[in-house]
């Protein structure tokens, strides 16, 4: 079943004072459309429409590598960083790496040990300081702002998003589909044609309130599965973010990639100790 718990991404955002108008005009641009009226409601066009997501994940291949591009806004913060990320399936393995590597400013985030027991290390500056933490909830809530789990943060870097059904779907004509999720969710999705495969176009993510998270519009199909995310808070939160995945390819990566070597001259810090203007843009 789909979990559709998915979103934030290993870097959190934001921009000058000066940048941010330009930035949210470019990503505001990047919404589609949502339809209009009652619609009616749709129990066969959801569960068929469950049944082709799960079908068009399973079809790629994992182990996975990409480039990633994250840019926007959040708060006080700016990020602007090239990454290039490793995963293993159900994100038992993770390792998000900031291109170049060896420079003053680079990090390496690596979970590892496994589904059954992950654990994240966070390693910045080129090794020189390092976070650990025997749970990823933690760290991931520090650098991504929600305490996903690996099989989470594999869905958003993926574009995959199996759902869990929280109510009835609903059918606007013929081409567009609305899948409730969670506490408050909801998934759009649209195809071309009546006999077509439906493609998610909008999710707004659940929020602990009436008034969901974030909003997601995707584009950029590959395939079935999207490369190209505009990210937008919701409730209260400032946050616009692009991210851009390229150079999606299976690859072999072995175990040892995701185990972290920490030097030892290494300093061993605290959460509050990470400096996240600097981490997210260099």
């Amino acid at each position: 079943m789909l979990s559709f718990k998915t979103f934030a991404l290993a870097c959190a955002l934001a921009v000058s004072a000066s940048c941010r108008l330009n930035q949210f005009s470019l990503l505001n641009a990047r919404a589609h459309s949502l339809p209009r009226g009652d619609g009616r409601l749709a129990v066969a066009e959801g569960a068929r429409l469950i049944s082709e997501m799960a079908t068009a994940c399973s079809n790629e291949t994992l182990p996975w590598a990409a480039d990633v591009s994250v840019r926007g806004i959040a708060a006080s913060y700016r990020v602007n960083r090239q990454l290039r990320v490793g995963l293993w399936p159900r994100g038992s393995l993770v390792r998000i790496e900031s291109v170049p590597q060896n420079a003053a400013d680079s990090f390496v985030f690596l979970i590892s040990g496994g589904a059954a027991a992950p654990s994240a290390t966070l390693l910045l500056d080129n090794g020189s300081r390092v976070v650990r933490s025997e749970r990823t909830a933690p760290l991931l809530t520090k650098l991504i702002g929600a305490p996903f789990d690996p099989y989470e943060l594999e869905a958003l870097l993926r574009g995959c998003y199996p759902t869990e059904v929280g109510g009835i779907p609903t059918m606007y004509g013929t081409q567009r589909l609305l899948v409730p999720f969670g506490r408050n969710g909801r998934a759009y999705y649209k195809r071309e044609a009546a006999n077509d495969f439906w493609r998610l176009q909008t999710l707004f993510y659940s929020n602990t309130g009436l008034e969901p998270a974030w909003r997601m519009d995707l584009f950029g199909l590959q395939g079935r599965l999207p490369r190209a995310f505009a990210i937008t808070g919701m409730a209260g939160s400032r946050v616009r973010i692009d991210i851009h995945l390229s150079n999606v390819i299976a690859a072999s990566l072995p175990p040892a990639m995701f185990e972290p070597t920490i030097p030892s001259t290494s300093r061993a810090i605290s959460l509050d100790e990470i400096d996240l203007g600097r981490l997210l843009a260099p």
